[in-house]
């Protein structure tokens, strides 16, 4: 394995996400992540390794072996979920239309999106 792949396995691992649950966040699909963080393969896609890095709360420089900080700071509930919305068209217009809000309606949003039935669970 490389050292890539180690720190991937590493902060899936810690997030304690399955690799259905990553591939639903990062839109990529489970054998993929599964394989990369294997080892299985050399060559990833750094928007793919960026969305991975977001999804499990570690910096992609961290992933990559560039830098030994997991991350500088915790994400905030807010930031993360602006980060994982930046991801599709439709997620990007969602954010689009919520950037001037308050962290606070930004909150009350997540907890009501968070309450929809999970469409790939009915």
């Amino acid at each position: 394995m490389s050292d890539i792949s180690d720190r991937l396995l590493a902060a899936v691992k810690n997030a304690g996400y399955t690799y259905r649950e990553l591939s639903r966040m990062t839109k990529i699909p489970a054998s993929a992540i599964q394989r990369y963080a294997m080892g299985e393969t050399n060559k990833i896609p750094v928007d793919r390794l960026e969305r991975i890095a977001s999804a499990t709360g570690v910096r992609a420089e961290y992933l990559l072996g560039w830098d030994t900080t997991v991350r500088n700071e915790p994400m905030s509930e807010v930031d993360r979920l602006r980060d994982e919305l930046r991801h599709s068209p439709e997620r990007k217009a969602l954010l689009s239309a919520t950037k001037n809000l308050s962290a606070d309606a930004v909150r009350k949003i997540t907890e009501m999106i968070k309450s929809f039935p999970d469409p790939h669970t009915t």
